[in-house]
């Protein structure tokens, strides 16, 4: 008899509590409170004045009923969905455990807490006919650690990438502006000390003046003293009997 009371307390629990998450997951689902002209966290501490860090363990607790919908004896309390949530990777291993759970139990809901979650779902990992359902922690471990670790490799190809990217971009710069410095090229002699010849139209005063060569091959009459090498007549060429004959050793 006192079994039966406990059992029927448990189910108005459970009903409430149902009612309670789902009513909340519609509430998300549907974006019912935009229509009312609130945000979310404001909406659900007007209605049911709970925090949105609660509100959202309840949408697990509802997730975790929705997964168990064939059950009539589901979890009623938040603690006890979080640790099915947490344990399982998908509804086959959710099912499969709170009907491990219940079994053990002899269907006693009020006896059922978040220990025996994790004691139960060890021996079904263990049970090698669930194999192909569930994974061991170990194995789930691993998993995770080898995904962890290609993560980190695919980062670090991804900075060494980008170091290599910016290093050849200096390095490009660095040549560009090397190869862009301005060369000054000396201007030609002055004016006062010298004077282009651009025809044969010397002035006779210029006649027997020495004759410099720049390096753009342009010649020039010197206007100052009379060098003491040969001098030669300005007629736009050397002669070739102007050469000192010592001057080839």
């Amino acid at each position: 008899m006192e079994n039966i009371s406990l059992f029927n307390i448990y189910l108005e629990k459970q009903r409430k509590f149902i009612a309670l998450v789902k009513e909340i997951q519609y509430t998300f689902n549907s974006k019912e409170y935009k229509k009312h002209g609130y945000s979310f966290k404001q909406y659900i501490k007007m209605k049911w004045n709970i925090s949105q860090a609660q509100t959202y363990r309840y949408l697990i607790c509802a997730k975790v009923i929705d997964q168990l919908k064939e059950f009539q004896i589901k979890p009623a309390y938040e603690s006890l969905c979080k640790s099915l949530y947490n344990v399982t990777k998908n509804p086959s291993q959710m099912k499969l455990l709170w009907s491990v759970i219940l079994q053990k139990t002899n269907n006693r809901p009020d006896c059922i807490n978040s220990t025996h979650v994790n004691q139960y779902w060890k021996e079904i990992c263990m049970d090698k006919k669930y194999s192909n359902i569930c994974q061991t922690k170990e194995e789930e471990h691993a998993k995770f650690i080898i995904e962890k670790s290609i993560k980190r490799l695919s980062i670090y190809k991804k900075n060494e990438k980008s170091k290599q990217i910016k290093k050849k971009t200096e390095i490009g710069v660095s040549t560009t502006k090397k190869n862009s410095k301005t060369i000054t090229v000396p201007p030609p002699p002055s004016s006062s000390s010298s004077i282009p010849i651009e025809s044969s139209n010397i002035p006779s005063s210029m006649i027997n003046k020495p004759v410099i060569y720049s390096n753009d091959h342009t010649k020039y009459i010197s206007t100052t003293t009379t060098l003491s090498s040969p001098i030669y007549h300005c007629n736009n060429s050397i002669p070739n009997n102007s050469i000192p004959n010592n001057s080839i050793p």
